[in-house]
């Protein structure tokens, strides 16, 4: 009303209305049943993907301090089921070939925090790190015992850099 020139800048409606249409309805549509299995897991009627990889020790803070003393390199992910940062960051990078390899090299003690499910431990081992939500990425090294957190979304450089300067 105060500006009547801008609505020539405004596209005119028409078919691309009706496909913007269907294709949100579609991700309206993705978003429930996301949210819909969210609730399953929330409520305990469909088991997430906790017990599927075994070669993750699940979290423990004094398993982690155990493995820290030990001068063990230790990487510790929490993550949910419900997280899509910490689904991207599994696909992206943690599931990687060339991270998996890099895991193997340094002998990697991998240790995982789930909060799919409200966890007081996890929860205060995260707000330690000045950190409220999740993903959160940290690892820790015989000459980084304290811990280096990595960023909310993950690249393979960034983990490989991180450890390539512990290992100096």
């Amino acid at each position: 009303a105060i500006h009547p020139k801008l609505l020539f800048f405004l596209p005119k409606p028409g078919v691309w209305m009706n496909k913007l249409k269907y294709f949100l309805s579609f991700l309206l549509m993705m978003t429930a049943v996301w949210l819909f299995t969210v609730f399953l897991i929330q409520t305990n009627l469909v088991n997430s993907n906790k017990s599927k990889n075994n070669e993750w020790i699940q979290f423990n803070s004094s398993k982690l301090s155990n493995l820290v003393n030990q001068n063990n390199i230790v990487f510790v992910d929490v993550t949910a089921d419900w997280c899509i940062t910490c689904f991207y960051n599994k696909k992206t990078v943690i599931d990687r070939k060339k991270v998996r390899k890099i895991f193997e090299k340094y002998d990697v003690k991998k240790m995982r925090g789930d909060l799919t499910t409200p966890n007081e431990e996890i929860s205060k081992y995260i707000s330690s790190f000045n950190r409220f939500g999740i993903p959160v990425n940290i690892i820790y090294s015989p000459s980084s015992p304290q811990g280096i957190l990595l960023s909310e979304v993950l690249t393979v450089k960034e983990l490989l850099s991180t450890f390539e300067s512990i290992k100096k």
